[in-house]
């Protein structure tokens, strides 16, 4: 049926072209019915074909019925106008054939065609104004331009990008895989998936074949924006979630994490299971517990601790992935408007959103990284893991040198970032980065990033000192920086030591400390071991170098603000205060290293090596071994003597040991004639104890 309309549609409009060679009079009228004809029969193409093939039949043969305009397709891509133009443009070629017979004959012709030209004309400014008000052109006959469009387009993202919150997160890269696609492509990352060795890649391949073949049921897990799980996951069996607390006195909504009795009894067993030291334990919790945080971070350690990556990056995502399915529904990481206390109850989301954007980070997936690094200072400001400690690397990694600038310029509402040791020394990294980048092309300066700067982002970028002088500033402020990273790197055979003996022998380093303040001297520290393989390179060094003895030779008037080193010191001296107190005491050194630290298999008891092999332990029989000992020491009280304690269960003596008001066979002072002495009961070894 729509094929027969549509063909009655064409003859219609083969039988409409003659009438284009008719007279200027004859067409002006066929032109002013024309119109509300051309609009009826669009809105009868935007119908469905047996709608359409019902109205032609209700008007069969009615010798009114108004002739119909091209089909929708035609309307989409013009054909009437060529038709029309073609028929136009015999007619010139006809009337320049006859210019040469000369006379009148020429001049009525030329008459006649422009006279058709002009109803060309009209014909196409009808059609046009009829499609843009069925709304099938744009009313901006400028939009229709690509390359005005994608200007328009690219000013309309770099306002919102300038608009946008400092640490609003893009969605968009908040997954590892999506990553892996930009860099590898999808093809390359099915095929590893498919052909990918190990337990996992077998288990899902597995897992696929049985839901192929009808023997399982495989439903889908939900997604969440950081995570996606793997198909041996199980379903995430609840316990977990997030309530909003109110707002904060910033205006910040507050959220918290809930945890239902259930989950609190599970979490009581494994402090128990956690007791006896055995990862089997542990491991024999999660098969029925798949989803308890504590037990999925504490395998996480123990399995990168014995190398096992796979398995300790699976049981990071998974917690991760309780987490996040746990969300409140108006909690949106691309808000940058939300505050999370970091308390017992929250602490597991920081520890899970730092470990990650760390294991990212030595993957090579330096944006998803900083994406979460981002959500990890935006959930709460006083960063209580240190993640101004990592995020200007990996701002550095990703190319996100626009953004390292305005974090610097206004984290916190102030530019107190400014003064960070390792942001003094991004900051020039990062301009250091662009002119390398603009020199091919434009020898000096730099207009653009690396890896997705914006076109609002270039003025930022030529309105930042060189990089020369934020280098020399850098140094003139914190000359000990460049002290301990030269030792780090010197002592991995990097740099031409003979040449920095002679730098660092000049006053401004040979006198170089960190004032006394333990939390500069752990912050530098941090440094050099985050980014000390960013500066290793030659060039670098030879930039580091150049700027060392810059600033340790030139003039005051020569340096940049025309300060000298003593009125940086003093700046320094004012900024850290001579102090023990290390308010960044918390934060571990080796969180901070790509090194891993790894135990010999040989030292976990059970495992041997294996990754996942500790799950051979009865969860459930445990579990009621250990109620059963907890009534056992509730009801023979804390006290036992020899003879008891021999007698007792093994498991239940070391439970017993780890309570602070037990006594093993031990008697308190003053027991023998009744009369306790001194604060508390005195450790006596027990008779015949060696």
């Amino acid at each position: 049926m729509a094929g027969r309309a549509h063909k009655r549609l064409q003859q219609q409009l083969g039988a409409a072209q003659p009438a284009l060679a008719e007279s200027e009079s004859d067409e002006s009228s066929v032109d002013e019915s024309r119109a509300p004809q051309r609009a009826a029969f669009d809105l009868l193409g935007l119908l469905t074909d047996d709608e359409a093939a019902s109205a032609e039949e209700e008007q069969p043969s009615s010798p009114e019925a108004p002739r119909p305009p091209p089909p929708p397709a035609a309307a989409a891509g013009q054909p009437g106008k060529k038709k029309a133009a073609a028929a136009a443009k015999k007619k010139r070629q006809a009337a320049a054939n006859k210019k040469k017979k000369g006379g009148q004959q020429e001049d009525s012709e030329g008459s006649e065609a422009g006279a058709e030209a002009a109803a060309v004309k009209r014909d196409e400014e009808d059609l046009d104004s009829i499609l843009r008000e069925l709304n099938l052109l744009p009313s901006d006959p400028a939009a229709v331009a690509p390359s005005q469009q994608t200007q328009a387009a690219a000013g309309a993202a770099a306002a919102a990008a300038d608009q946008r919150p400092l640490l609003a997160v893009d969605v968009r890269h908040l997954r590892a895989d999506e990553e892996l696609r930009r860099m590898f492509g999808s093809r390359v990352i099915e095929e590893d998936e498919e052909g990918g060795a190990g337990a996992y890649a077998n288990a899902s391949r597995r897992v696929r074949r049985l839901a192929a073949r009808g023997l399982i049921k495989r439903v889908p897990l939900k997604h969440g924006a950081i995570i996606v799980p793997r198909d041996t996951w199980p379903r995430f069996e609840g316990g977990i979630s997030m309530e909003a607390q109110g707002v904060t006195a910033e205006g910040k909504q507050q959220f918290g994490y809930v945890y239902s009795q259930a989950y609190q009894a599970v979490q009581e067993l494994y402090e128990d299971v956690q007791a006896t030291f055995d990862p089997n334990n542990i491991a024999a919790l999660l098969q029925n517990h798949p989803y308890h945080i504590d037990s999925l971070l504490t395998m996480h350690d123990l399995y990168r601790s014995t190398g096992e990556q796979a398995y300790a990056e699976e049981m990071l995502e998974r917690a991760l992935y309780a987490l996040e399915l746990a969300w409140h529904p108006t909690f949106s990481p691309a808000a940058a408007s939300m505050h999370v206390p970091y308390e017992q109850a929250n602490a597991p989301l920081f520890t899970c959103l730092f470990r990650y954007t760390q294991s990212l980070s030595r993957r090579g997936l330096h944006r998803t990284a900083l994406e979460l690094c981002k959500l990890l200072l935006a959930l709460n400001g006083d960063d209580p893991l240190g993640a101004l400690c990592t995020i200007d690397y990996l701002a550095l990694r990703a190319g996100r040198y626009e953004f390292l600038y305005r974090l610097t310029e206004q984290y916190g509402g102030d530019s107190s970032a400014a003064l960070l040791p390792n942001f003094v020394f991004s900051r020039a990294l990062a301009r250091w980065y662009q002119d390398q980048e603009a020199s091919p092309s434009k020898g000096r300066g730099c207009s653009s990033s690396k890896g997705g700067g914006t076109a609002a982002g270039s003025s930022s970028s030529e309105a930042q000192p060189p990089s020369a002088d934020l280098l020399t500033r850098a140094i003139l402020l914190y000359p000990e920086a460049v002290v301990r990273m030269q030792r780090v790197l010197q002592g991995k055979g990097v740099g031409r030591e003979a040449e920095w003996a002679a730098v660092l022998s000049r006053p401004l380093f040979a006198g170089a400390s960190d004032g006394g303040s333990a939390s500069l001297s752990h912050l530098l520290d941090i440094w050099v071991e985050r980014q000390h393989l960013l500066w290793k390179a030659q060039p670098i060094q030879d930039w580091l170098r150049s700027a060392c003895l810059h600033a340790a030779t030139a003039p005051p008037s020569e340096l940049p603000d025309g300060l000298a080193a003593a009125d940086w010191a003093c700046v320094r001296e004012q900024t850290w205060p001579a102090s023990q107190d290390n308010e960044y005491n918390h934060l571990r050194l080796h969180d901070y290293s790509d090194t891993v630290a790894r135990l010999p298999p040989e030292e976990i008891h059970g495992l041997g090596g294996a990754g996942g092999g500790g799950g051979q332990v009865d969860v459930m029989a445990l579990e009621a071994e250990l109620r059963e000992l907890q009534q056992q020491m509730q009801a023979q009280g804390p006290d036992l003597n020899d003879e008891e304690m021999r007698q007792q269960n093994p498991l239940a003596v070391l439970l017993r040991s780890l309570l602070p008001w037990v006594n093993l066979g031990q008697a308190p002072e003053g027991d023998a004639d009744g009369a306790g002495g001194g604060d508390g009961p005195q450790q006596q070894q027990p008779e015949g104890g060696g």
